[in-house]
């Protein structure tokens, strides 16, 4: 078994960075080559094509749990099953999701939102983004075996590389049709997550590519026997885009595009911070339910110390971030900043902070298997969180940090009640 290392969650969180600044030459690189016209045909397409990671059902959610669980208890036999039960069934919703996606694509654009010209540059993206659905578990079997700076890194590469593509195409004349801007941004993904799925299989012997039928005899399924509790994960996806669309259609209603655009904006900022935090804590997950397995809770209890006290320094950084925000627009969006009053800055730091707390208890709750409590929370969150928003925005007159502020009480309340279940769960199983 492979000893975990103390500094990954730096090494996740340095690379996470590293990806994130790719994004932001990308995105300038490619508006520069492309120009407007052809950078915002392809957003309209990725936009749709981005719904394809989410529709896993929750297998890659539910793979991460039972390898890790078989990992931690030296089952190879069974590990190796598990790995070709879930392939299996990803690539049956993968092919499914092919059938769908274009479907959806057509109607488009027979429809009129699509343009003709966007048929088959969508189709190949839509392709790619199957495909990579499918190789995509090279991530969660990475996890899965402790291995997330494989992950971290495979998905860093491939930014890299897209990144490179960009200076190299800026230093000559060519411009690529928006075909080859869904090649340029898609292969490169592609060929990470298939180079990191060969990493796992030659390092781990999980016959992926070299089948061998195990010993103890059992049959793929292409519906894995833990497909209850991927749909659990798969709801609880769903909660969570449903709570941040919602938000921006909400303040659109009540106010207007250009409240829309000051709300996204500062959003960003704030965002910027949680994924990195989140790459801290990449690893939390598949961890907990290596222990967890392992029996080993006084691991668990420790681990969560330890990355409350990050957490913590975290904090810090986002008041420091929210002393200085109207600076820090300005320098950013120059004559288009829009200066935020004191109240706004505090919900949205609050915010941030309560959602990394949270985050914590809910890894914990997740490589636990424990999503009972958190799938309840979540659908109530995501049907409650509308009411309250208009409510505290337009009855109140908060605006749109009335819109956010709702959504900082139901993470408070959810952190609160996460974090009494998973410390009451570790104490009765210690004693």
């Amino acid at each position: 078994m492979i000893k975990k290392k103390s500094y990954e969650g730096y090494i996740n969180l340095l690379v996470q960075f590293v990806s994130m600044i790719c994004g932001f030459f990308v995105v300038k690189e490619m508006l520069s080559i492309l120009g407007s016209t052809i950078y915002g045909a392809w957003i309209v397409i990725n936009s749709v094509v981005g719904w394809i990671s989410t529709a896993d059902l929750g297998v890659g959610n539910g793979m991460r749990n039972e390898i890790a669980k078989a990992y931690a208890l030296q089952e190879t036999k069974k590990l190796q099953h598990i790995v070709r039960e879930f392939l299996n069934s990803l690539l049956c919703i993968s092919m499914i999701v092919l059938l769908v996606f274009i479907l959806v694509t057509e109607v488009f654009i027979r429809t009129s939102v699509f343009e003709e010209t966007y048929r088959l540059p969508s189709y190949v993206a839509v392709l790619f983004g199957c495909f990579n659905l499918f190789l995509g578990s090279s991530h969660s079997i990475s996890l899965a075996l402790q291995r997330s700076t494989w992950s971290s890194f495979s998905k860093c590469a491939a930014n890299l590389f897209v990144l490179v593509t960009y200076l190299a195409l800026s230093k000559s004349s060519y411009v690529p049709s928006l075909l080859g801007v869904s090649i340029l941004n898609s292969l490169p993904f592609l060929v990470s997550n298939i180079v990191l799925l060969w990493a796992l299989d030659r390092d781990y012997n999980l016959h992926i590519f070299n089948h061998k039928e195990n010993a103890l005899g059992f049959k793929c399924r292409f519906i894995p026997s833990s497909f209850s509790f991927c749909i659990s994960f798969f709801l609880l996806q769903i909660f969570a885009i449903l709570i941040n669309s919602t938000d921006l259609v909400i303040i659109k209603y009540l106010y207007s595009e250009e409240i829309v655009t000051s709300y996204s904006n500062i959003l960003k900022i704030y965002n910027s911070g949680s994924v990195l935090f989140t790459a801290f804590i990449y690893s939390l997950w598949s961890n907990v339910t290596y222990h967890y397995s392992k029996k080993d809770f006084g691991w668990i209890r420790n681990t969560i110390n330890k990355n409350l006290l990050v957490c913590s320094l975290f904090s810090i950084g986002v008041i420091v971030v929210s002393l200085y925000l109207n600076s820090i627009m300005k320098i950013w969006l120059k004559d288009n900043c829009v200066i935020y009053n004191t109240f706004c800055i505090v919900v949205f730091a609050l915010c941030c902070i309560s959602q990394a707390f949270n985050s914590i208890y809910t890894n914990c709750l997740n490589g636990m298997g424990l999503i009972k409590i958190e799938l309840l929370l979540g659908a109530i969150e995501a049907v409650g969180n509308i009411p309250l928003s208009i409510f505290l925005a337009r009855n109140l007159n908060m605006g749109m940090a009335g819109v956010k502020l709702a959504t900082t009480i139901w993470t408070i309340l959810a952190m609160v009640v996460f974090m009494m279940l998973v410390r009451r769960t570790i104490s009765k199983k210690e004693v």
